[in-house]
């Protein structure tokens, strides 16, 4: 095997690989990437119709990359009330085996003893966040899940930023949010949200 069969194979994977994304910026970047360089396969083999069609895809990658990030998307969420508890179970219904995942020990049953906040983002909801108040300084969060096409942290920042002041919570008298993770992909998103481990536990903490 040549070498411009080599980039070509390559290109080729590029592009294939960018179908598997769930975040649509992602899979526009990754196919912007594999656009360029099929296309510049296509100007080594001297065929002009595979420089022409990638470089066209590249434009159209491009476009809709730049609009996903001029477009401002709109940020709201529910508090609990008596009807997110039903739709909490349908949510969590659907999306059970990716839950799972990253909450590996998180049982239905608990839904009904727990608050629940949605961040919605353009009106979808994208993160559900399933806490509990306690007796001490710290607010418990037992599950914060966000959709596979949404994990960008924008939503998760939101709800700590923001729609936290809007909880049914006493948060003069709150120091802390904790967190129990025994799952490292869950432990990473914990420490770029600002939590800390506490010293030989399965617990994160951050500041309010």
């Amino acid at each position: 095997m040549d070498y411009i069969t080599i980039f070509g194979t390559f290109a080729s994977i590029i592009i294939a690989v960018s179908l598997t994304m769930k975040n649509i910026k992602t899979l526009r970047l990754i196919n912007l990437i594999g656009a360029v360089l099929f296309s510049g396969y296509g100007y080594l083999i001297g065929s002009m119709p595979v420089v022409i069609v990638n470089l066209l895809i590249a434009i159209i990658d491009i476009y809709y990359y730049i609009t996903l990030i001029v477009n401002k998307e709109k940020f709201d969420f529910i508090i609990n009330n008596s009807g997110t508890k039903y739709y909490s179970e349908l949510f969590m219904k659907h999306y059970k085996k990716d839950i799972l995942k990253f909450f590996p020990d998180f049982k239905e049953e608990s839904l009904k003893d727990l608050n629940s906040a949605y961040i919605l983002r353009d009106m979808i909801p994208v993160l559900l966040m399933l806490y509990r108040d306690t007796e001490g300084e710290e607010i418990e969060i037992l599950l914060d899940y966000a959709t596979p096409q949404f994990r960008d942290h924008k939503s998760s920042s939101y709800f700590f930023d923001y729609a936290v002041h809007h909880l049914d919570i006493d948060l003069t008298k709150k120091k802390f949010y904790k967190v129990h993770s025994e799952v490292p992909a869950h432990d990473k998103y914990l420490k770029k949200m600002g939590f800390k481990r506490i010293k030989d536990t399965n617990h994160f903490q951050k500041a309010i």
